[in-house]
């Protein structure tokens, strides 16, 4: 079309693009915890596994001998009789004490403690049914015997190792394109499924997803899909003793109470891990008792720290992944993922007009020790 002037009040005209030469992702590529938990074979050296590789883990867990059970009738102050849940827990010679008074244990049938109340300078005086029975000390008669003594047996939990496979096809004609931001347009998709070292991209999501969500599934020849397909089990799989299902507002006193129980049982916890609005509710719960750590395993990061009467400063940690409404409660020494096969780049065999047709494939599985050490809480208030 003849015109004698020229303006720009249209976008289609024939003048050169202006486009950026890079691509900026719109969805987040991070995950956290692979890099923060492991998933190389240092792994196999820090939980001491021997006869390794093999499609099925397992690993020795103990407690310490028990030193508490509960009664199981209530006293008055006069009683020598004492039932408890569990006789086999004490020996003859053994000081108890319940509440603040202490008793001598002279001799044990089955669940029933004789003793002499009021030992030394405490007093006798009445308790409630299912009080805690603790035992103080030993206090054996010169010359006697050797009363026997409670012992523990081993546990040994178990995992199934899980494979993750993914393949980038591309043919010789789209291959040979330019592209705006791609250099190479399967190198660029392979960077969206690993990156980072394993810290961004799906397959690292996935891995991260085996944390929340893993089931323990046996390979058979009934399973799914082709009868060989099994799969991991997560946190809660093992985790069974500190779970709090109950939901609700999540709590200072609360935290508290299962921070208090696994530092009963002798564990120490590292981080608390929720999403943006639980952290954001705990942060504000510590107001004044709140310190700045530096991770190393974070990439050096400084994070806040709460302190508690019952263990070093717990880090918390904001991972947006993590399932609405849950709390987890753990330390990354206890786990992490150890691989079978470490994730790896092939070259796929192809046909026709392919250019390139890459995979990408790992097989691991997930440890997790002293599970009475860890914690979550489930169904809490989201908003």
């Amino acid at each position: 079309m003849a015109t004698q002037e020229r303006y720009t009040w249209t976008d289609t005209g024939n003048w050169m693009r202006a486009i950026g030469d890079a691509i900026e992702l719109t969805d987040p590529l991070q995950a956290m915890m692979p890099k923060l938990l492991g998933f190389s074979e240092s792994n196999v050296s820090k939980f001491r596994i021997v006869n390794w590789p093999s499609t099925k883990v397992e690993w020795i867990t103990d407690t310490e001998l028990p030193m508490t059970n509960q009664l199981a009738e209530a006293l008055d102050n006069s009683e020598t009789d004492v039932d408890v849940d569990d006789g086999g827990y004490f020996s003859p010679g053994d000081v108890i004490k319940v509440d603040n008074e202490l008793m001598f244990v002279a001799s044990i049938a089955t669940n029933t403690l004789t003793v002499v109340r009021g030992y030394g300078d405490t007093s006798a005086a009445a308790h409630d049914d299912d009080s805690t029975v603790t035992i103080a000390y030993r206090a054996n008669n010169e010359g006697g015997s050797f009363p026997l003594v409670v012992t523990t047996t081993t546990l040994q939990p178990y995992n199934y190792t899980q494979t993750f496979r993914y393949r980038i096809w591309n043919s010789a004609t789209s291959q040979r394109l330019s592209r705006y931001g791609v250099d190479d347009e399967i190198n660029y998709h392979l960077a969206k499924l690993w990156n980072d070292g394993g810290g961004a991209g799906r397959a690292a999501k996935e891995l991260e997803n085996t944390f929340f969500y893993g089931e323990r599934i046996q390979r058979s020849s009934t399973g799914y899909s082709n009868g060989t397909t099994g799969s991991m089990g997560g946190f809660k799989t093992f985790v069974t003793t500190h779970t709090d299902t109950a939901g609700g507002d999540i709590t200072k006193p609360r935290i508290h109470e299962m921070l208090r129980s696994i530092s009963d049982e002798g564990g120490t916890v590292e981080y608390i891990m929720g999403n943006a609005y639980q952290i954001e509710k705990i942060v504000n719960f510590y107001e004044g008792q709140r310190v700045m750590t530096q991770d190393s395993k974070l990439g050096g990061y400084n994070v806040t720290s709460i302190e508690t009467p019952f263990m070093p400063p717990v880090k918390l940690l904001n991972n947006y992944r993590t399932p609405s409404g849950h709390l987890y409660l753990f330390s990354a020494k206890d786990m992490g993922w150890m691989p079978f096969r470490p994730y790896t780049v092939r070259d796929l065999p192809n046909a026709d007009d392919v250019a390139a047709d890459k995979g990408l494939v790992g097989e691991l599985t997930f440890i997790l020790q002293n599970e009475r050490f860890q914690g979550y809480f489930t169904g809490l208030s989201a908003s």
